[in-house]
C-alpha cells in the first residue's frame, strides 16, 4: 500500500466535477455541432471522444480550424445560449467548505474563461475558498502540468501533498505529470472505465468522498 504526506492542498476542475454540467454541455456542443453542418453524436460518443483543448475536440469531428476562426464568435453565442446555469455537483459546497475548515488550500484549474468561473463563485459565496483560479487563458490547457505545478508552488507543499480531482483522461495527465496525487471523479464527462484505465491514485464517485481520503485522515 502506498503511504502518502498529508495533503496540504486540493485543486479541482470545473466542469464535470464541481459543476454538474455533463447533460448542459452535451446539449451545448450538438447545438455547436449543428450550427457548423456536422451530425450529432450520442452521449456516449461525446463521453468517449472529448478531449481538451475544445479546438481539437471540434477537428476531431471534422470542423476545420478555417471553420473555427470564421465560425468562432457564433459558436461562442450558441454555447453560452444553450448551456444554461448547471448547477454545483452533489456534495460540492458542503466538501469545500469543509476543506477551507480544516487548513486544505483549494484551486481550480479550468479550460473555462476565469470570468465565468469567478462570477459563479462569487454569486455561489464560494469565492472566500480559493487561493488559486487558473485557467487556460494564463496556462496551456491540460493535459499540459504547467498550471498544476503553478497552484503546488503557491501553496507551499510538495506535489505529493497536493491531489488533483477531475473528471477528464487529461486532468490525471496532468496531475501525474507534475507528481500529484490524482483523484477519478467518476460521474463527469467521461466514463469510469475510461478514468480507471489512467490508474488514478483515488477514485470516487461523490466530492464528499474526499473528506475520507487517507491523505485528509487526522493522524
Amino acid at each position: 500500500m502506498r503511504i502518502f504526506p498529508p495533503a496540504r492542498a486540493v485543486l479541482f476542475d470545473w466542469n464535470g466535477t464541481l459543476l454538474a454540467d455533463l447533460s448542459a454541455a452535451y446539449r451545448a456542443w450538438m447545438a455547436c455541432f449543428a450550427l457548423v453542418g456536422r451530425p450529432r453524436i450520442t452521449l456516449a460518443e461525446f463521453r468517449c471522444t472529448y478531449a481538451l483543448p475544445w479546438q481539437a475536440f471540434y477537428r476531431r469531428h471534422g470542423v476545420s480550424a478555417r471553420q473555427l476562426r470564421r465560425e468562432g464568435k457564433r459558436l461562442a453565442d450558441r454555447h453560452r445560449r444553450t448551456y444554461g446555469r448547471p448547477p454545483f455537483s452533489p456534495g460540492a459546497r458542503q466538501t469545500l467548505r469543509a476543506l477551507h475548515r480544516r487548513g486544505i488550500t483549494l484551486g481550480i484549474l479550468s479550460d473555462e474563461p476565469r470570468h465565468i468561473i469567478v462570477r459563479r463563485l462569487k454569486t455561489s459565496g464560494l469565492r472566500p475558498l480559493f487561493s488559486f483560479i487558473g485557467t487556460s487563458e494564463q496556462y496551456p490547457p491540460k493535459p499540459s502540468p504547467a498550471g498544476v505545478r503553478v497552484f503546488v508552488a503557491r501553496a507551499r507543499c510538495v506535489p505529493r501533498a497536493c491531489l488533483l480531482v477531475g473528471d477528464l483522461r487529461d486532468d490525471l495527465r496532468a496531475g501525474k505529470a507534475a507528481k500529484v496525487r490524482t483523484v477519478a471523479y467518476l460521474r463527469g464527462w467521461q466514463t469510469p472505465a475510461l478514468l480507471r484505465k489512467m490508474k488514478p491514485d483515488y477514485a470516487i464517485k461523490n466530492l464528499n468522498e474526499i473528506l475520507r481520503l487517507p491523505q485528509l485522515q487526522k493522524p
